[in-house]
């Protein structure tokens, strides 16, 4: 086992992510589970996209999104279901 170093906000994050996958497995998880997780499972976005979705959420409180991945989220949901001739998609 190693041991490493890392921020206060990066361990805030993991924890909220050990915590997701809990929910969603219904089964213990370790960090080591969450660091699986986030670089299997993970998708990287250009930092330009990332500002410009971040300044979307901002300025359009209406449109309900809080964070990045509920965009992202309903934005691949709203293309698949395009793809797949509005059949709903989870």
């Amino acid at each position: 086992m190693k041991a490493i170093k890392i921020t206060d906000d990066a361990h805030a994050r993991l924890t909220n992510i050990t915590g997701l996958l809990m929910a969603k497995s219904r089964k213990p998880q370790t960090y080591a589970d969450a660091v699986q997780a986030l670089t299997t499972q993970a998708i990287l976005l250009p930092e330009e996209m990332i500002s410009h979705i971040q300044e979307v959420i901002s300025n359009n409180k209406d449109l309900g999104y809080t964070t990045i991945e509920e965009f992202v989220k309903a934005a691949v949901r709203g293309k698949l279901e395009a793809v797949f001739k509005g059949r709903v998609l989870s």
